[in-house]
């Protein structure tokens, strides 16, 4: 397994599509388990099928990321609102 802890925090707009389409084609190249720690929904999205939300170090949501694009919940809509600049969410 892969684990990268904000990967994408600190790059450039040109460099963060080129990171995640490394990421990607090390996942499908190898098909092992990458597991991403982000605060970036948008990152999550363009990466992942599944997603664990943490809330205040607790659980709060676990299902596909897909699923996070419906949920009525105030602090998934807050994330939702944070990534709707840079990429759309949609439901399965």
């Amino acid at each position: 397994a892969l684990f990268l802890d904000e990967p994408f925090a600190n790059l450039d707009a040109d460099s963060r599509p080129a990171l995640r389409t490394l990421v990607r084609s090390y996942a499908e190249r190898t098909a092992g388990i990458v597991i991403i720690a982000t605060s970036s929904l948008a990152d999550a999205a363009a990466l992942c099928r599944n997603a664990i939300v943490l809330r205040d170090g607790r659980v709060s949501h676990a299902g596909t990321v897909a699923s996070l694009a419906t949920m009525d919940d105030p602090y998934i809509s807050a994330l939702r609102a944070e990534a709707a600049a840079t990429v759309t969410l949609h439901p399965e």
